[in-house]
C-alpha cells in the first residue's frame, strides 16, 4: 500500500525553482503547515484497517530535502487507539518519510510504501490464481 494527496498551491514549478534554498524551503514548510488536514488524512489510511486515529502531525525543518522541484520530508504524529469495553487507551509516536514532487499549481505527497500490505496482497492473489 502506498498512498498520496494532492495539494493545491499558488505557485508553478517554474516560479518554485526561481526561488534560492532557503525561499524553497521556507516555501515547502509554509505549504506543508496549511496542509496538515490533508496529509493527517493519508497518515489515516495506513491505520484505518486497526483502527488507530492519527493526531499530532508535525514536521522538523531540519528533515526537509529539497532537490529541485522534488525532495523528502518526514512526518511526526501520534497514533492512538481506544475501545471503552475492554478499558483500553493506548497512543504512541509515529513517523513517516514522505516524497514530494512540485508541479504547476500542485504539490503531491506520497506516503511510504508498507510491505506487509504488499505481501498479504500478493498472498490473496496466490491463494485465487488458478491451479493448473
Amino acid at each position: 500500500m502506498q498512498e498520496h494527496t494532492i495539494i493545491k498551491i499558488e505557485q508553478t514549478a517554474e516560479q518554485f525553482l526561481s526561488l534560492n534554498d532557503a525561499e524553497k524551503s521556507t516555501t515547502i514548510f509554509q505549504i506543508l503547515e496549511n496542509s496538515k488536514k490533508e496529509v493527517e488524512e493519508v497518515l489515516f489510511s495506513y491505520h484505518y484497517e486497526k483502527r488507530e486515529r492519527v493526531s499530532d502531525l508535525a514536521w522538523r525543518k531540519e528533515d526537509l530535502t529539497i532537490d529541485g522541484d522534488r525532495g523528502t520530508v518526514i512526518a511526526y504524529y501520534q497514533i492512538g487507539f481506544s475501545n471503552a469495553c475492554l478499558d483500553v487507551n493506548f497512543n504512541d509516536s509515529e513517523k513517516m518519510k514522505f516524497n514530494w514532487k512540485l508541479s504547476d499549481y500542485q504539490l503531491k505527497m506520497t506516503g511510504e510504501l508498507w510491505l506487509e500490505d504488499l505481501m498479504k496482497f500478493n498472498r490473496t492473489n496466490q491463494d485465487q490464481s488458478p491451479k493448473g
